[in-house]
């Protein structure tokens, strides 16, 4: 009996027909062409076409806000237009040969510029890492869905870090670990 049910099992399977290619359904495309697709922009070029560029030595927080589609550097000019604000910030670092709060007037002779150093920032969920040049100034620019100029900005040199209002954030001058940051 059990070898007429195996027998009658193999005879099943071996008269199961397999599916022809033409017959086995795709996968769905459908909402391919609707999920937001990752866009590589150029934040230099789009920077300086917004007329936000400017030397490093003009310190301190500058946008504009623009319509996506209608500017090009990465942006498709059809897709996903929405209003956007690019933020453009250049920041001073500097440390001081002490800990803790001063009471007196630094001089250039007292200051160290943070030179040469990875800088890590966050701004409204957004991270990135800019490197100082020789007198430790840096630029910070980046692209958002609303004005950042009010929100916290946290820079950070190895382990030490400080959060500053992103408008208010210009010449920044640390205590000393910040010199030596690892």
């Amino acid at each position: 009996m059990r070898l007429f049910l195996a027998l009658l099992v193999l005879a099943g399977c071996a008269t199961k027909q397999i599916p022809k290619e033409e017959d086995v359904p795709l996968p769905s495309t459908a909402g391919l062409e609707t999920q937001e697709q990752q866009e590589n922009i150029d934040l230099e070029a789009l920077e300086r076409s917004l007329n936000l560029a400017r030397p490093l030595q003009e310190l301190g927080y500058r946008e504009k806000s623009f319509n996506s589609c209608s500017a090009g550097y990465g942006f498709s000019s059809s897709k996903n237009c929405r209003n956007l604000t690019m933020a453009s910030i250049n920041v001073r670092l500097q440390c001081r040969d002490s800990e803790g709060t001063i009471s007196t007037a630094l001089g250039a002779a007292d200051l160290v510029a943070i030179a040469g150093q990875r800088v890590r920032w966050t701004l409204q969920k957004q991270d990135d890492v800019f490197t100082t040049d020789g007198l430790g100034y840096g630029n910070i620019r980046a692209v958002f869905k609303k004005s950042p100029k009010n929100d916290w900005l946290r820079i950070a040199v190895g382990m030490q870090f400080l959060n500053m209002r992103a408008n208010s954030i210009t010449r920044v001058v640390t205590p000393r670990p910040w010199c030596h940051a690892d």
